[in-house]
C-alpha cells in the first residue's frame, strides 16, 4: 500500500487494550505499519489522547503510570515508523473555518483540529473507528480499520 494515512487515537488505544473486541484488528494495523506495509502518520494530539486514556482508570482497564505511558509512547510511536505531522501556522485558522463551514461544536473541535492538521500536511486519509465525525468532511477519505487492506 502506498497511500499515506493518519491513525486516529482509538486505533492505538484498542491495540493496547487486549480486552477490547477491536484489539486484534487495531493491533494488525500497528503491526503492518511497523512492518512497512502501511505508511501511517500520527500527530502530537493523537499521542496526547492516547496518553489521556491509558493513564485513566475510568477509561482503560489497566491504567499506566504517567512515566510508563510516556515510555510506551516514546518506545513505540516516536520514530521513523510513525512519523509525526504537526500543526502549521495556518492550522488554527483552518480549524475554525472548518468548524464554521460544517457546523462543528463542543468536543468535536478536536477532530476538526486533526482534519486541519491533515490538510496542512497533505494527508487526506484517516483510519478510525469514529467514522461519523470524520465523514462530515467530503474531501477526507475515512477508512474503517477492516478496510485498510483494500487501500491502493
Amino acid at each position: 500500500m502506498s497511500k499515506s494515512l493518519l491513525i486516529d487515537s482509538n486505533i492505538l488505544i484498542y491495540a493496547l487494550n487486549k480486552s477490547s473486541p477491536y484489539h486484534k484488528e487495531s493491533k494488525r494495523i500497528i503491526d503492518k505499519t511497523l512492518d512497512g506495509k502501511v505508511k501511517a502518520y500520527l500527530t502530537p494530539q493523537v499521542l496526547f489522547e492516547l496518553f489521556a486514556v491509558i493513564t485513566d482508570s475510568k477509561k482503560f482497564p489497566t491504567p499506566l503510570s504517567p512515566s510508563s505511558a510516556y515510555s510506551l509512547i516514546e518506545n513505540n510511536y516516536l520514530g521513523e515508523k510513525f512519523p509525526l505531522i504537526h500543526s502549521k501556522e495556518t492550522t488554527w485558522e483552518k480549524t475554525f473555518d472548518l468548524a464554521k463551514q460544517y457546523q462543528i461544536s463542543s468536543q468535536d473541535i478536536f477532530d476538526v483540529t486533526l482534519v486541519a492538521t491533515m490538510i496542512d500536511n497533505n494527508i487526506l486519509c484517516i483510519v478510525s473507528y469514529d467514522l461519523t465525525n470524520f465523514q462530515k468532511f467530503p474531501f477526507l477519505e475515512v477508512v474503517h480499520p477492516n478496510e485498510v487492506d483494500k487501500l491502493p
